[in-house]
Parts: structure tokens; C-alpha cells; sequence
């Protein structure tokens, strides 16, 4: 899904190869490492608010209470001083796409009945920005060797299509991608395995 954003944004004219890509052993090693501290992290973040908030509101109040309520909270702790400063439109993509996002994953979490494979998918979706094409995720720009190619945002492209210093997640596609996801576990039934 995080490759499908970015390839929307390199098809419509939102990046450009900034170099070539030529990885060494050593260049491998802090991509490993920060594929460990972002399964720790985005872990963390689902445990937290799909595996603990979604659940203590959904007991109370039902699925889509704790499905909005998790959301909300998740979507406030990602504004930061970067978010605040944003024109209205390009503010509104990151928060409509933070929603989304844990919305999504509220969604997976039910299906699935277990918080392990949002753990997975959120920390691939943070890993791949960065390790796979060199863009930031959300606004963490790090600078590492990519493993397939150097993107970097095409200059004077609007942010909702480079998503800027905050990287694809801020664009229209990334909000698309989490539209269709979302979408998609609204129209299929729960994990018949799980009953």
C-alpha cells in the first residue's frame, strides 16, 4: 500500500530520482536497525491504540465509538508544529489521512481479532518511506542509502502530491490507499478462523 502511494506520486509528477542506488553490506546495517526500532515503535502505537483504547471504548460504547474515539487520540498526538503550520488543505490531507490510517487499522484489528498484523503492517508502512525509496515518513527524513530507489519531492510540486517535508503520507494518495483499504475490510467478513 506505502508503494502504491509513492508510485502515485512518481506517476502524476511529484518526485524525481534525486541519485542511483548502489547498497553495500554496511549500508544494509542501520536499514536493519531501523527496521527493529520502527517494529518497536509502530508495535508500541497499536498495542496502545488498537490493541488497549479501541477495545476499552468498544466494551463500552460499541466498534465504531472506539474505532473514531482511538482515532481521534491518534490523529491529535501526530500534530506537531510542522502539521500546525500547514496551509488549510495540505493540514487537512495529513490529519484526514491519520484518521484514516487508524481507522484502517481498527478495521484490520477486528477482522483479524488480534493487534499483531496492524503492528506488522504499521511498521512496514513507516520502514518502506524511508528504507525503500528515501522519502521521509512523516516528517523523519534520515537520510539512508534507499534499497530500490532515491525519490526526493519534484521542486514547486504541490505538498498534497510530494507530500513536502512531511513525505508521501501527506498526499492525496496516500489518503486513496487508505480510502480503498478501508473500503475493502468494510466489505469483507470478519476472520472466520478466529470463531
Amino acid at each position: 500500500m506505502g508503494s502504491l502511494v509513492v508510485i502515485g506520486g512518481l506517476a502524476f509528477g511529484g518526485y524525481t530520482i534525486e541519485s542511483s542506488v548502489s547498497l553495500s553490506i554496511g549500508a544494509l546495517i542501520p536499514i536493519l536497525i531501523l527496521m527493529v526500532c520502527f517494529i518497536v515503535q509502530s508495535s508500541v502505537e497499536e498495542i496502545v491504540f488498537r490493541g488497549w483504547m479501541l477495545n476499552r471504548i468498544a466494551a463500552k460504547h460499541g466498534f465504531w465509538a472506539g474505532a473514531i474515539g482511538n482515532s481521534l487520540v491518534f490523529a491529535l498526538l501526530h500534530i506537531d508544529d510542522s502539521v500546525a503550520s500547514m496551509s488549510m488543505v495540505d493540514a487537512s490531507i495529513f490529519v484526514s489521512m491519520t484518521m484514516l490510517f487508524s481507522i484502517f487499522l481498527s478495521l484490520m484489528v477486528r477482522r483479524d481479532r488480534s493487534v499483531w498484523g496492524a503492528c506488522a503492517w504499521h511498521a512496514s508502512w513507516n520502514w518502506l518511506f524511508i528504507t525503500w525509496w528515501g522519502l521521509p515518513t512523516t516528517g523523519i527524513e534520515l537520510g539512508l542509502q534507499p534499497l530500490l530507489v532515491d525519490l526526493m519531492p519534484v521542486e514547486g510540486a504541490p505538498k498534497w502530491l510530494s507530500g513536502g517535508a512531511m513525505g508521501p503520507e501527506d498526499t492525496v494518495f496516500a489518503v486513496a490507499v487508505l480510502v480503498l483499504g478501508t473500503l475493502y475490510y468494510l466489505m469483507t467478513k470478519d476472520n472466520p478462523k478466529a470463531e
